[in-house]
């Protein structure tokens, strides 16, 4: 029997390491069938498997692959291409333009048409996209999807709006910059952060001045059409939730020069511009080139140590000739920011149909919490979405949607606006800057 067991140990080892010795790199290059450029980031995949590569810049990739594998070779709009690998090492495929795709519904203005009866510039997006993401709301969701569609945020606050644009166009309207039209269900919306992701069925983007004879002049930047969910004719009663729990931590934080550094190289900035400047200060600081040896030595002799926040005259500061010195380093980041801040997202939605009513319900509540210990910025929303649609007769449908958005969004004081917020202060003044009580 043990005999037995170490042969077939013996031979599925052989047969493993003859399949890993099969095993080569496979290359080529992915170009387009009709003017034979190039195509970057289309997908290279081994058929079965999750191993996927994408070309480069000109096209090429490389992938390792074994010789009974078939490679999937596609790209967005374009017709998928299957190669068995065999003995071949490079791999050439060129792409040809897949016209099935012409036949996909696009909602545009009050009605849809097919892609290939389309005269405008219009982008549709997957809403797969949406919900494979971790996002809180649609203008993060469509950043990188929609080419020509640009997507910023002044700040990283919480609940703020996103500032679109579509083709880096710019106006006289919104302070130098012009936002395009927002419709949900073809009525227009104040905020984007209005409505929950969950709820959307499609969005399409109108981005040439077509879309003016439609929605006026109030369509010259664009229209951004978002489509909502609705029951199915015939679906039977379905209930399905979804949730998101996060969070989200720094992946880089400034770094304040050390106390006598930043002392050193502010004297000697000031020096330079004016030789005669001999004891500087700021806010009531002062700084010398005694005040720099003593923050040399106070790292020597307390660097390291856990003290309290109280402050001892002598030790952490002195007052020389009336003027206020102070050693003792302070590292405001870690004093007043978290590690990492709490996310949470939940969904809930019930929908179906009969041959002649058709509805959905949908729940949404998103809360997040900001990066600060004391008092941090908050942003809450809750989304309730209702619609319904009812067949009377053979002419005449019955439709109603209700959507209800209530936000709450809490932020830390500000003096002006939201670049001068408690990030601009924390690391605004130097190491030396008092955070403890005396």
């Amino acid at each position: 029997m043990k005999k037995k067991l170490l042969l077939f140990i013996l031979g599925s080892l052989f047969v493993f390491a003859h399949a890993f010795a099969q095993q080569k790199t496979v290359s080529g290059k992915v170009i387009f069938s009709d003017d034979k450029l190039p195509i970057p980031g289309a997908s290279v995949k081994i058929k079965g498997s999750s191993t996927v590569v994408q070309s480069g810049p000109d096209g090429t990739y490389t992938i390792k692959a074994l010789p009974t594998d078939v490679l999937v070779f596609s790209y967005v709009s374009m017709a998928t291409q299957e190669r068995p690998v065999g003995t071949n090492s490079t791999i050439n495929v060129a792409l040809k333009t897949d016209n099935n795709d012409l036949n996909e519904v696009v909602v545009v203005g009050y009605g849809t048409q097919k892609k290939a009866n389309l005269t405008g510039a219009v982008t549709t997006v997957d809403t797969k996209m949406l919900q494979a993401r971790p996002i809180t709301d649609v203008g993060r969701g469509l950043q990188g999807v929609v080419p020509g569609l640009s997507i910023t945020t002044a700040s990283g606050d919480l609940g703020r709006d996103p500032k679109i644009t579509l083709r880096g166009v710019r106006g006289s309207l919104n302070g130098g910059g012009a936002q395009p039209l927002i419709l949900l269900d073809n009525v227009e919306i104040e905020s984007i952060q209005m409505i929950n992701p969950d709820d959307i069925e499609s969005i399409s983007v109108l981005k040439d001045a077509a879309s003016t004879s439609i929605y006026g002049t109030r369509a010259a930047w664009g229209v951004v059409l978002i489509t909502s969910k609705s029951g199915k004719k015939n679906q039977p009663n379905r209930v399905s939730y979804t949730n998101n729990l996060s969070w989200s931590t720094p992946t880089e934080m400034q770094k304040v020069a050390g106390t006598a550094e930043g002392a050193e190289f502010a004297l000697s900035a000031l020096q330079r511009a004016n030789p005669n400047v001999t004891q500087p200060g700021v806010v009531g600081m002062y700084i010398d080139d005694i005040a720099i040896q003593k923050m040399r030595e106070w790292e020597q002799l307390y660097g390291g140590q856990q003290l309290s926040d109280e402050m001892v005259m002598g030790r952490d500061f002195e007052v020389r000739d009336g003027k206020l010195f102070f050693y003792r380093p302070w590292d405001a980041g870690d004093k007043y920011l978290k590690d990492w801040s709490p996310q949470q997202n939940h969904n809930l939605s019930v929908s179906g149909g009969s041959e002649k009513t058709t509805y959905n319900l949908g729940l949404g509540y998103l809360d997040q919490t900001g990066a600060l210990k004391v008092n941090p910025d908050k942003f809450s929303r809750y989304n309730f979405s209702a619609s319904i649609n009812t067949a009377v007769n053979d002419k005449i449908d019955l439709r109603a949607k209700v959507f209800y958005t209530n936000t709450t969004s809490t932020t830390p004081f500000i003096f002006s606006g939201a670049q001068y917020g408690p990030f601009y202060y924390l690391y605004r003044w130097p190491k030396f800057y008092p955070y403890g009580t005396y």
